[in-house]
């Protein structure tokens, strides 16, 4: 059987030398039962993964601080290379959401403290490197101004800009909590029991005033 996209996978291009290719950033969040929850990085340092970490709690709105997190490069690869961050923090997302991100689409961009996007280096040359891989869209840093054809580029200011593009469905779901509850239905929800204990008073004072009205007539 065939299985769906998995929540905490993100694709990036890197840069070795002069050569670009991708590579897949992935990532999992599971509950913590630890007084100091893990974190295990492969194929990145573990500084920062907690750098990312850091900035997704104060500045994409995600605390990881109940979770035990995981961070990998497939392929075995050693990634030191900033472009990829927006990657990883989008996996990290991904994961602590238990939501997959788009399919085709790709993340380029470093991250700063702040919260802020920045264009990494030959940005150029790695879009063009994904688009001949098949990728059709890619969240960039709004200051890129790259263009290649066959590729959509999503612009994104800051690390929330970037969220709220690629998991709607975790932005409308935190939305829905805020909206305040409305009348319930009947044929929806159990018995309201102040309606009930309204009907109870109303047949009450109606006994009541069919009583006084037979005292009056005789």
């Amino acid at each position: 059987p065939s299985h769906g996209p998995a929540s905490g996978c993100a694709v990036t291009c890197i840069v070795e030398g002069s050569r670009p290719f991708a590579l897949e950033m992935q990532a999992l969040a599971v509950p913590s039962y630890l007084a100091m929850p893990r974190r295990v990085a492969s194929g990145l340092e573990l500084s920062r993964l907690h750098l990312m970490l850091a900035v997704l709690s104060q500045r994409g709105g995600l605390d990881s601080a109940d979770r035990d997190v995981l961070a990998t490069v497939s392929g075995g690869i050693r990634v030191r290379d900033s472009g990829a961050d927006l990657a990883m923090i989008c996996a990290l997302a991904s994961a602590i959401r238990d939501i997959p991100l788009p399919p085709e689409t790709a993340f380029l961009g470093e991250v700063a403290l702040s919260g802020s996007l920045r264009p990494a280096g030959n940005t150029a040359r790695r879009l063009a490197e994904l688009s001949r891989l098949g990728f059709r869209r890619c969240v960039v840093p709004a200051r890129s101004t790259e263009n290649v054809p066959g590729m959509e580029l999503i612009p994104a200011a800051t690390v929330r800009d970037a969220l709220r593009a690629v998991l709607p469905a975790a932005e409308a779901k935190r939305a829905r909590s805020r909206l305040p509850v409305g009348p319930v239905a009947h044929d929806d929800a159990l018995e309201d029991p102040d309606r009930d204990e309204d009907a109870h008073q109303g047949a009450a004072s109606l006994a009541y005033e069919r009583k006084r009205d037979t005292r009056n007539r005789e």
